[in-house]
């Protein structure tokens, strides 16, 4: 199911979208958005169970990774810890104590619940196109990896702490994305993640988030899309993330 046959280089998109790319990319995604809905018109039609929740009503258009898992090379490893290292020698801690908002280790571990949960069904079925730019550095501050420190190893922020965060890397992840950023999601608990990691929302999610905002339990079907098409779409509900072939639909 493809919009345009273009690669994800800009020199080729402006090359083949023209002198108004913007507008170009508006009708792309309007038309992919237009396939999505007429998919959750036919599941919700198709099944019963789907259609007494209305999940035909909530239609989404998220980004999606399509990178390739490939091992996480010792390049990459080193080049993780040695960021952490540079990051807190170069931030000196502040005069002033600061608070983090993620200083409630139990609130964290509990996990999310209600409209969060969607939220995070949502970045499953995008499969973290976001989490590509983690790099190897993860988004992780000085601040937030003291305040981690201070509530994980004693304070330490040299050996203990590197051995607390590359005990989570991953054999693989996907090619190209942060270290973190493996086959099932981030490989760090939430804990161990970024403030950034924690609380943002893509513009798609955003407005999924408003659209679920009169009940979550109603669910949504969202398309995950690149710039040549859709690459899957997926059904979020209280079962969690259900995968739909789109030829099934069609």
């Amino acid at each position: 199911m493809y919009a345009i046959a273009v690669c994800a280089a800009r020199s080729c998109r402006r090359t083949v979208l023209g002198a108004s790319p913007a507008s170009a990319q508006r009708d792309i995604e309007a038309s992919l958005l237009a396939v999505v809905r007429q998919h959750a018109e036919h599941l919700q039609t198709a099944s019963p169970t789907r259609a007494d929740h209305d999940v035909a009503s909530t239609v989404a258009l998220l980004p999606a990774n399509n990178r390739t898992l490939v091992p996480l090379s010792e390049t990459s490893r080193d080049a993780f810890t040695s960021r952490l290292r540079a990051r807190l020698a170069s931030y000196p801690v502040p005069q002033a104590e600061t608070s983090t908002p993620f200083d409630d280790a139990t609130a964290l571990a509990a996990g999310p619940n209600g409209m969060d949960t969607m939220m995070f069904l949502g970045c499953a079925a995008c499969r973290g196109h976001c989490c590509t730019r983690g790099g190897t550095h993860a988004f992780l501050s000085a601040d937030g990896l003291r305040a981690i420190a201070a509530r994980e190893t004693d304070g330490d922020t040299g050996h203990a702490l590197e051995a607390l965060y590359t005990r989570h890397l991953p054999v693989t992840h996907y090619e190209n994305s942060c270290v973190f950023h493996g086959e099932l999601g981030c490989t760090l608990p939430r804990t161990l993640r970024s403030d950034t990691c924690n609380r943002y929302l893509c513009g798609e999610l955003a407005v999924l988030r408003r659209q679920l905002e009169r009940g979550p339990e109603l669910g949504a079907v969202v398309g995950a899309a690149t710039w040549s098409g859709l690459e899957r779409i997926a059904v979020l509900d209280a079962r969690g993330v259900t995968d739909v072939p789109i030829h099934s639909t069609t």
